[in-house]
């Protein structure tokens, strides 16, 4: 049996029958990615075999795939539930049990990243790069509100300020697109490898759906989605409020964000998104809080 599903980064996505079961491979054939496939991998092996908990787990890597037209991993098949579906059918205390367990991961991963010091370079080179996508991307680089947006947005990135940010463990891409709902555990997917390897980048990530929506926008079930908004209104509250005080976060969380969205737009092409991502790029861009 092999079925092909719905992936993002480019990579061929199947569910196949394997020795131990049914198997999800995640594959690619273009060198260039395949370094970062591999560091993937490796970031799911570390949290199953060092992170795992009775409330967050991830799909057992069952065979890594190396050749040279190929590189990949199977990975065992979880049979979860969506956020969608999980949020829609939840009893009402669902959305505080979620946030005990969400902020519990949170301060683990803290807890094992120490502070340290972050290169002006890093970021600049990284903008640098963005700003070369938007260029050569042929639905943004003549927008003039996009051009009034990078120029708003320099002295965030172009700042030599010493920032210091936790630096260690993340997941990478923690949105609720890459949780699945089993019983009482939840199941992370999808890890990747981000240019910092910081828990303010999950939360970045995590808000960029209970903040900002972005999985219900791109998601095509039917839901009720007003509900759905006011779960994670309630989420992101909670959440929110328990970090945002701690050393570092607010500043750092705004500049990552800010990056995190320029990051998308650089590669949209759906002027619903572009128009999206503008929007919540202006409220990063000037000296109020208003978008935290």
């Amino acid at each position: 049996m092999e079925l092909k599903i719905a992936g993002h980064s480019g990579c061929r996505v199947e569910i196949v029958r394997g020795d131990e079961g049914l198997v999800v491979r995640k594959t690619t054939g273009s060198p260039s990615y395949f370094d970062r496939l591999r560091r993937q991998a490796e970031k799911q092996e570390r949290f199953y075999r060092d992170f795992a908990s009775e409330s967050f787990s991830t799909p057992r890597v069952v065979r890594r795939i190396e050749n040279p037209s190929c590189v990949g991993m199977e990975m065992v098949y979880i049979h979860g539930r969506s956020f969608v579906d999980y949020f829609e059918n939840a009893p009402y205390t669902a959305p505080a049990r979620f946030c005990e367990r969400m902020i519990s991961f949170l301060e683990r991963e803290f807890a094992e990243s120490p502070e340290c010091a972050i290169s002006d370079e890093l970021i600049q080179e990284k903008w640098d790069s963005v700003c070369r996508t938007i260029a050569a991307n042929d639905m943004l680089k003549n927008d003039r509100a996009i051009k009034d947006l990078r120029r708003a947005s320099e002295p965030l990135f172009r700042r030599s300020s010493g920032r210091c940010w936790p630096v260690g463990v993340c997941h990478g891409d923690l949105t609720f697109s890459n949780l699945l709902f089993q019983e009482g555990r939840i199941y992370l997917i999808d890890f990747l490898d981000s240019f910092v390897e910081t828990p303010l980048m999950d939360l970045v990530k995590l808000r960029q759906d209970t903040r900002y929506c972005w999985s219900h926008m791109l998601c095509k079930e039917s839901f009720d989605r007003l509900k759905s908004r006011i779960v994670m209104a309630e989420i992101d509250r909670r959440i929110w409020d328990h970090f945002s005080n701690r050393s570092g976060v607010a500043d750092g969380y705004r500049e990552l964000q800010c990056m995190n969205f320029w990051r998308i737009l650089q590669y949209a092409h759906d002027p619903m998104i572009i128009e999206f991502l503008k929007t919540n790029i202006a409220g990063f861009t000037g000296d109020d809080d208003a978008r935290l």
